[in-house]
């Protein structure tokens, strides 16, 4: 099943882009159309949920919407694993447990990953030093979505 990876879409331009592409592109080459996997990363996950349950058409598989804080390199690596766990596995659970991964490799033609949005990211105005001295937009902006970028790859 093709998978559409979500980043920055609970709010703003990336809510925006999902709206778009839930009601104005016609169903059967929709990302939102049934044969299609959406999962989205969000800080708040159930405040993302409720968004997009006001978007979402009821007869559209709910997307699978993970905890992610691009702040933390061990979010960002959990989501990272959740991600390859849908995406390599059937994709029915809404969270997938580590203990479930499959051990054959993902059929490429029939899944991966094939649209990537990686819409999240911070500017601030004064440095604020995150982990190992990084300022939090390098944290943010390029180590984070380095990580998710390669969520879909074995």
């Amino acid at each position: 099943m093709p998978t559409l990876l979500c980043t920055g879409c609970s709010s703003g331009l990336g809510l925006q882009a999902l709206r778009h592409l839930y009601s104005h592109v016609p169903s059967t080459t929709s990302p939102a159309s049934p044969s299609w996997r959406l999962i989205i990363g969000a800080r708040d996950v159930a405040a993302t949920q409720a968004r997009l349950a006001t978007i979402v058409p009821s007869q559209i598989p709910k997307p699978h919407v993970l905890h992610l804080d691009l702040e933390s390199f061990e979010s960002v690596r959990t989501f990272s694993d959740q991600v390859k766990l849908l995406v390599e596995g059937s994709g029915a659970e809404s969270t997938p447990e580590p203990s479930r991964a499959r051990t054959d490799a993902p059929d490429r033609h029939q899944g991966g990953i094939q649209c990537i949005l990686l819409n999240a990211g911070v500017y601030t105005a004064k440095f604020e030093a995150l982990s190992g001295g990084w300022c939090k937009e390098a944290i943010v902006n390029t180590f984070g979505r380095s990580r998710n970028g390669s969520a879909g790859q074995a």
